[in-house]
């Protein structure tokens, strides 16, 4: 994480380059896609609002294309990226158990209330 490697040499991915890695098995560090991302660091990854990812040690960005403001972007992925009653892959599922907060129902299709 936060390195790459290149020419039989590690290389540290830069803030000032905007480039990053995330997971302990990337082999370089990868250019901030500035479509999807707000900011990168070595180790990190900020998504623009509307976007999602599964966890921290993945790059695997996804638009959340039914209900982009379910998708709140930011620094932390998963659920605690969702948008308050909701959580799951692209933030499309309601929080019925009351796993993040208190319970939600689906009030209408993608949305939780």
């Amino acid at each position: 994480m936060g390195e790459g490697y290149s020419q039989e040499k590690c290389k540290a991915c830069t803030k000032a380059d905007k480039t990053y890695s995330v997971s302990i098995y990337d082999t370089q560090c990868y250019v901030m896609d500035s479509a999807t991302m707000d900011d990168v660091n070595p180790t990190n990854i900020k998504l623009k609002a509307g976007f999602w990812r599964h966890e921290f040690n993945s790059s695997v960005i996804a638009e959340c294309i039914n209900l982009p403001a379910d998708c709140n972007g930011g620094w932390t992925p998963g659920n605690p990226s969702c948008y308050t009653g909701h959580m799951g892959a692209l933030c499309e599922s309601c929080d019925i158990y009351g796993i993040r907060d208190e319970p939600y129902a689906t009030s209408a299709k993608y949305k939780c209330g």
